[in-house]
């Protein structure tokens, strides 16, 4: 016989860390730093590096898929061909976003933190290049113009790329989805409280 309080055999057992409280203040928090840290890592440094080494990498690839490539530098622009790298085309957005979710997650060691950024920043650097591939080679044979190339199908790849990342992340460190979903949960919870319909002898009837 089970003993009294005791769940039914076979059950899951709940997590021997269960996530602890968060406030609105812990949330506030997370916010702030998230956001700050993104802005930070996106405007402030100088990235003519990896602007440069996407051109070259990217020039180099198409060399061995038998395009058209060159790789020049003029002045502090990088070009593949006609095309100059630059910041956005980097995806460094990417990781200054994620980077600003990462890195503010407590209760996280930070040798996992600095592994997830490392990995993620050399997939999205490998989806860059290939997603310059693709867009040249579209623009090469006629299949698009550049402006949908670079524009509208440059988007449906980052959305698709982002949501393959945050897979991979998750993947990596659980911690990530735990501690969304416990925020998602203190979110929701507050705008119920504040939505909430008042009653009482004076509260009105809805209709």
């Amino acid at each position: 016989m089970d003993e009294p309080g005791a769940g039914p055999k076979g059950s899951i057992k709940p997590s021997s860390n269960p996530p602890a409280a968060i406030s609105a203040l812990d949330i506030a928090l997370y916010a702030v730093s998230a956001l700050a840290i993104a802005i930070f890592l996106y405007y402030i440094p100088d990235y003519y590096f990896l602007e440069e080494l996407t051109a070259r990498a990217s020039a180099w690839a198409m060399g061995l898929l038998g395009m058209p490539s060159e790789f020049k530098v003029v002045g502090r622009g990088a070009f593949v061909n006609e095309v100059q790298i630059v910041r956005d085309c980097t995806g460094v957005q990417v990781i200054a976003a994620f980077s600003g979710i990462i890195i503010p997650l407590p209760k996280v060691a930070w040798w996992k933190k600095a592994i997830s950024i490392a990995s993620v920043s050399l997939a999205v650097f490998a989806a860059n290049i290939l997603r310059i591939i693709l867009e040249l080679w579209l623009l090469y044979n006629g299949i698009l113009p550049w402006d949908l190339a670079h524009g509208p199908l440059g988007l449906l790849l980052g959305i698709a790329s982002v949501a393959f990342l945050v897979l991979l992340a998750d993947r990596m460190m659980p911690e990530i989805g735990e501690f969304l979903d416990l925020l998602m949960g203190k979110i929701e919870e507050l705008r119920a409280r504040g939505g909430g319909a008042p009653t009482g002898p004076g509260a009105k009837g809805a209709g």
